[in-house]
């Protein structure tokens, strides 16, 4: 049986890599795998609440994430073509020394974990996967498989970061409880129009409602439609999927935004489309002995309040 370090942590995404760093910092041997071939290629969490940035203050990654990043000032309500209000989102009422939203995308997020981690001498191991553990009173054995075949160890603990679908709480046969409610439609786009880019958009129209959430590039915003599927005629489950056509979304995303400013809008062929039906699930436990979960391994949440990530880097 292969030697293995203190801790493995299974999933390379933004808790994942948080878990590591934490562990790394202190002088804790730790392995870190994910089953895909590397990084995403899309970034799902983009809001970074002020609990986050004063964790990543501590972590020594703040300065990175800032520089990466755009301040949200406010939160724009519109209703059939007229502005109702803007509500400023500046939160210096509260005990914090970062009283704002920081927008980075999930990528930049990573690219940042990921190079402070490297720092610390733990690179992640793509393509790595976990098959099966067995729980023991002094640890866990695990097999892994990955392009040269399977491999077979034992550590003192392990952590599965590894995502709403999450193996590792399958493996735990830990349930999920909870509820599942309306479907939702994201696209990641570059839009033309009128929406000051420092703020998050509230648009009220005839047909539904929608969210526009600035990405920190210029003129890149983040849509949501709140209506059914947007009528898009996928699997509600679906995600990443393959069944919309993203012409068709863009045409719906200018005449719905359209709309909902009272003038003309052109959103761009969107990057990225998916369909997903909001989850409010959560683990009654996040241990089985030395096994942990954390983030949407343990609990799945709507984006509308952009509490996921953020709450899964402080279980890590």
């Amino acid at each position: 049986m292969t030697s293995a370090p203190a801790v493995l942590v299974v999933g390379a995404g933004p808790v994942g890599l948080t878990l590591a760093l934490e562990l790394a910092r202190r002088d804790t041997p730790v392995r870190v795998i994910d089953a895909a071939a590397g990084p995403a290629p899309t970034s799902r969490a983009l809001a970074t609440h002020a609990r986050t940035l004063e964790t990543y203050d501590q972590m020594g990654v703040l300065p990175a994430m800032l520089a990466l990043g755009r301040r949200v000032e406010a939160f724009t309500l519109h209703q059939n073509g007229a502005r109702l209000a803007r509500l400023g989102a500046n939160y210096r009422r509260l005990p914090t020394r970062f009283p704002y939203t920081l927008m980075i995308d999930q990528q930049r997020t990573e690219q940042v974990l990921t190079a402070a981690l490297s720092r610390h001498g733990v690179e992640v191991e793509w393509g790595v996967a976990l098959e099966h553990l067995t729980r023991r009173p002094d640890g866990v054995d695990v097999e892994l498989r990955d392009g040269a075949g399977p491999q077979r160890l034992r550590v003192p603990w392990l952590v599965g970061c590894d995502g709403g679908h999450s193996t590792v709480r399958k493996q735990l046969d830990l349930r999920l409880i909870g509820e599942s409610t309306e479907t939702w439609l994201i696209a990641d786009a570059e839009v033309e129009a009128d929406l000051a880019q420092d703020s998050i958009h509230w648009l009220r129209t005839r047909a539904g409602t929608l969210m526009a959430v600035p990405y920190p590039e210029p003129g890149r915003w983040r849509l949501l439609d709140t209506t059914a599927a947007a009528q898009g005629g996928a699997d509600a489950d679906a995600t990443d999927t393959d069944t919309i056509d993203p012409d068709a979304v863009a045409a719906r995303f200018s005449a719905r935004l359209g709309d909902g400013l009272g003038s003309p809008v052109r959103v761009a062929t969107p990057t990225w489309v998916s369909v997903f039906t909001i989850q409010q699930r959560l683990l009654p436990d996040m241990r089985a002995g030395r096994c942990f979960v954390a983030g949407d391994a343990a609990h799945v949440h709507s984006p509308a309040s952009g509490q996921g990530m953020n709450t899964g880097i402080q279980d890590a």
